[in-house]
């Protein structure tokens, strides 16, 4: 139907949050959904608040209390990662479709529960990798499925993004965090917040479908620590896939210069670059001397809401969905394989403190010399220890490298998913949802009756 504009409940509108409700306003405004409520606990703190007040968006502070009340077709969730997979299936449960922002979760298992809760309720999951539903990266991804490129051989990535102590001490104190209080898994880092997406594009273009990411046999890492979190703040990492390509990760939050992401991905027939700061776009030369520009990742990096709102109104088998909770495992696991690996404090010896922010008041713990050793990794394509330059040596001694760790083995693979749940109609998503909270919880969820719910017009 032309005229259909599905509802959508925002949880989250602090952080991130922010730009959800800019995109779902504008779309709003534009006729394509209705924004019919948002969930924060902490909504008067964000920068929004004061619109969707004067927008009269009801505004509640937990999603139980909105469904209560509301009904919604699509649930967009930038929530801290601990509350991803809770919060989800909520939203399953209550009928709606769910875009999930980046990570899936801090369980890469959730992902093959969530895929499966979703297609029994004929819904669907997006997980929010912005470059997953890019213009400009699908069109390459189409590429390399089509073969122009042939086999993978070398991709690379560096993200250069200092932090200071106010990232760290945001919200309500799961940054930095492995495990939330309740024991749910969290595993916030570099690798799995800030630079999530750029870790999770190497996977995604390797994907032997558009909606499938490549999974890596095994990971090497090496994980370095200066701020005063439970995780790393800067890491390299390099991924072995089964097809022989090797995928390597270069990011920190510590270092005083800011580097936007840069790529090389290498193919057999060509290799294709991208710089953030020279605005130039995603470049590919092919061994025949040829190019294309593919255009700028970050020119359309809230179109999952656009997805979302398109999806909603076709039917389970037309929905064009890039990525799915199932495109998220492969990196969700990666994060998992690497969760057990020493992180190597810095000592005070190569820190320095630069004071940050308007005030000069925001404290950024720096490496010293972890900026050009991490620029000559990715120029040589290796890891930190595999440096052999004198300026690096310093680092190298502290360093405790990890080789060939595997991905972790899960309960289930996808298709015992889909059979265990196909087999078993009584587990609705109610029951799913309830179980999957006693998990996290450790305790049995309350009983809920029905309720009679009110419909926002």
């Amino acid at each position: 139907m032309d005229d259909y504009m599905p509802a959508i409940v925002l949880i989250g509108i602090g952080g991130y949050g922010t730009l959800y409700v800019d995109e779902i306003l504008r779309d709003t405004d534009n006729g394509l959904c209705a924004l019919v409520g948002v969930v924060d606990p902490a909504a008067k703190a964000s920068p929004r608040y004061e619109i969707l007040t004067e927008r009269g968006i009801p505004i509640y502070e937990t999603p139980e209390a909105f469904f209560e009340e509301h009904t919604a077709d699509i649930c967009c969730i930038a929530a801290p990662i601990q509350f991803h997979t809770p919060y989800t299936l909520l939203a399953l449960k209550y009928g709606c479709h769910v875009v999930c922002e980046k990570p899936l979760s801090g369980d890469f298992r959730d992902g093959y529960l969530l895929d499966a809760i979703a297609d029994r309720e004929y819904k669907f999951v997006i997980s929010g990798y912005q470059w997953s539903h890019s213009a400009a990266m699908l069109a390459l991804k189409r590429d390399i499925l089509d073969g122009r490129f042939g086999k993978p051989k070398h991709l690379k990535t560096r993200v250069l993004w200092p932090r200071a102590q106010s990232y760290f001490r945001r919200g309500s104190g799961w940054a930095g965090k492995r495990y939330a209080a309740d024991g749910t898994p969290i595993f916030d880092s570099v690798a799995n917040n800030a630079a999530a997406h750029y870790l999770h594009n190497m996977l995604f273009v390797l994907g032997d479908r558009i909606d499938r990411a490549a999974m890596p046999v095994s990971v090497d890492a090496e994980l370095l620590r200066v701020n005063p979190i439970e995780n790393f703040d800067s890491c390299v990492l390099r991924m072995k896939l089964e097809s022989g390509a090797d995928a390597l990760f270069i990011a920190t939050h510590s270092t005083r210069e800011n580097i936007n992401p840069v790529f090389t991905y290498e193919f057999e027939h060509g290799t294709v670059t991208y710089a953030q700061e020279e605005k130039t776009g995603i470049i590919a030369v092919f061994d025949d001397g040829t190019t294309k520009n593919y255009g700028d990742p970050f020119a359309d990096q809230m179109n999952k809401v656009r997805y979302a709102i398109r999806a909603a109104d076709q039917d389970v088998y037309d929905r064009e969905l890039p990525c799915t909770a199932m495109t998220a495992v492969p990196h969700a696991r990666t994060i998992a394989a690497i969760a057990d690996v020493p992180i190597v404090d810095v000592p005070e010896s190569l820190t320095e403190t630069v004071m940050m922010g308007a005030e000069k008041n925001d404290p950024l713990r720096v490496v010293v010399g972890l900026k050009d050793a991490l620029c000559a990794c990715y120029e040589r394509g290796c890891m930190l220890s595999e440096l052999d330059d004198d300026d690096s040596a310093a680092l190298r001694d502290i360093l405790v490298p990890a080789k060939d760790l595997p991905m972790p083995a899960g309960d289930m693979d996808e298709d015992a998913y889909h059979a265990f749940y196909a087999d078993r109609p009584i587990l609705d998503a109610d029951r799913l949802y309830q179980a999957k909270l006693a998990q996290l919880t450790g305790k049995p969820a309350k009983k809920r009756g029905s309720r009679k719910k009110k419909t926002t017009e």
